[in-house]
């Protein structure tokens, strides 16, 4: 008998850890969540670098571009290094929302499962101080 209770104590570890794994990390759909959440982050960042431009030639004086397209981030910045798919969120098939404040500032978003959790697991320093996650937007100023 004492085997057969060891046995069934076991196995009720087993699954209170399995269950307990579930819980902690949130299992495979909170997985698939941080997966498209994490391709919008750094899309985003993305975005914010070749907007800010602060690697490559621009034209002195120039603005930002009036819209968020492949084409107007290659003029605008030349080493934006953009292609279409980081204009597009992969989960919902729809572009990011951009927006020109004016000529030096803008915003670029996405919507997200969890953007705190997002930028908690995935802030690599410069772009989370531009990242809000109340808002799930990118804030920049272009000099």
């Amino acid at each position: 008998m004492s085997g057969r209770l060891l046995l069934a104590l076991a196995i009720a570890a087993i699954g209170a850890a399995v269950v307990g794994g579930f819980l902690i990390v949130g299992g495979p759909v909170q997985g698939q969540r941080d997966k498209f959440d994490r391709q919008r982050y750094l899309e985003l960042g993305r975005l914010a670098r070749a907007l800010l431009c602060e690697q490559g030639f621009r034209t002195p004086g120039s603005a930002l571009p009036a819209e968020l397209t492949v084409e107007a981030l290659r003029v605008h910045c030349s080493s934006a290094g953009i292609s279409a798919e980081d204009l597009i969120d992969d989960e919902t098939g729809k572009p990011y929302t951009y927006a020109r404040k004016d000529d030096h500032d803008f915003s670029v978003c996405a919507t997200f499962h969890d953007a705190a959790r997002t930028h908690r697991l995935n802030d690599d320093g410069w772009f989370g101080a531009l990242f809000d996650p109340e808002t799930g937007c990118a804030y920049g100023w272009f000099r």
